[in-house]
């Protein structure tokens, strides 16, 4: 408890004294994940720049659990993100802006592409495209993996969610991915999880209630508050 108590209590102290060095700053900086970022910053970056302050935001692209860790040590003042639980925290005001199903993909000549559900430890003797460890649908596969007692077999660690999908479509391998991250292609077969098994991605905004902004800072902030998927 002292140790909790400790860190929560540095955390604060280091994210009020930047704040109070950088009371001045005419940014505002939000880190966002790929997933994430790739659905709602345009339209965030839209309502920025209607409201003429466009060179307001200062973005850096990172992974969802950077992004909050980030949030926390008080090196970004807004996070949006997915992971495979919502976050909830008193010290943050924090929005869900989406709740994705995690299903696998196929290509569409994949013996698989005629199959509806599947249960995890069918998964077992399968190859699969995936992101390195710490992003989203790979610790979702590590988890899958653990209901179906094996270890997924990765047959290619991919840079991007758009080479991963690429890979599945070109029969590659199979991959799990939120459902939202394929709404614009119809060139993969998606299989969902038995009901018992189902995984959730949720995508949250938050924002850190110690931070302050300044009168220049406060438009910027309004439209994150009220910023609706």
């Amino acid at each position: 408890m002292l140790y909790k108590k400790a860190k929560y209590l540095i955390n604060e102290i280091e994210a009020v004294n930047f704040d109070v060095r950088h009371a001045k700053d005419k940014k505002i900086r939000l880190a966002f994940s790929g997933e994430a970022g790739s659905i709602y910053l345009p339209d965030l970056v839209k309502m920025f720049f209607d409201a003429g302050i466009s060179d307001m935001l200062d973005s850096r692209l990172m992974r969802s659990s950077n992004a909050f860790e980030e949030l926390e040590s008080g090196e970004v003042d807004v996070a949006i993100y997915s992971w495979i639980l919502p976050i909830n925290d008193p010290n943050y005001y924090i929005r869900n802006l989406e709740k994705t199903e995690m299903v696998i993909i196929t290509g569409l000549s994949d013996p698989w592409a005629v199959k509806k559900v599947v249960k995890a430890n069918e998964l077992r003797e399968r190859n699969f495209i995936a992101r390195e460890p710490g992003y989203l649908t790979r610790e979702c596969l590590n988890e899958v993996g653990k209901l179906g007692n094996f270890n997924p077999n990765i047959l290619f660690l991919a840079n991007t969610m758009r080479i991963m999908i690429d890979l599945v479509e070109r029969n590659v391998g199979i991959a799990l991915v939120m459902k939202s991250s394929i709404r614009d292609t119809d060139r993969v077969h998606i299989i969902h999880l038995d009901d018992d098994q189902k995984y959730y991605a949720y995508m949250q905004i938050a924002m850190r209630k110690s931070f302050i902004p300044n009168d220049y800072q406060q438009p910027g902030i309004q439209i994150f508050r009220n910023f609706k998927a």
